[in-house]
């Protein structure tokens, strides 16, 4: 297991392109990744999280929270990364995170 801190945009990109359907093993690799990295109501509040029809804004301030995860969850993350790279996706705000999550061998 790895630890990772994750701002609020890695954690939203993250979400949005958690895939809908595929294996067994990645459904619960979804769900687990998922449970680590979702907003509570409290943490959406404080944060100043607000969803727009197409943007969402929160405070820069927000401290990344310390997420752990495992080598099967890292390798599904890398997937989604794969495909984020693929589709000239990756932006600023996650390059950090990319680059340690394919950097963690």
């Amino acid at each position: 297991m790895k630890k990772f801190k994750l701002n609020i945009a890695t954690r939203l990109i993250l979400l949005v392109n958690l895939p809908e359907h595929g294996s067994v093993v990645d459904m619960i690799s979804k769900r687990n990744i998922r449970r680590k990295i979702d907003f509570s109501s409290e943490e959406m509040e404080s944060s100043k999280l607000n969803v727009m029809e197409d943007k969402v804004t929160w405070d820069p301030q927000v401290t990344p929270i310390e997420v752990e995860f495992t080598e099967g969850e890292i390798n599904f993350i890398k997937t989604i990364i794969d495909k984020l790279d693929k589709a000239g996706s990756i932006t600023d705000n996650i390059l950090d995170f990319c680059e340690q999550i394919l950097g963690s061998e």
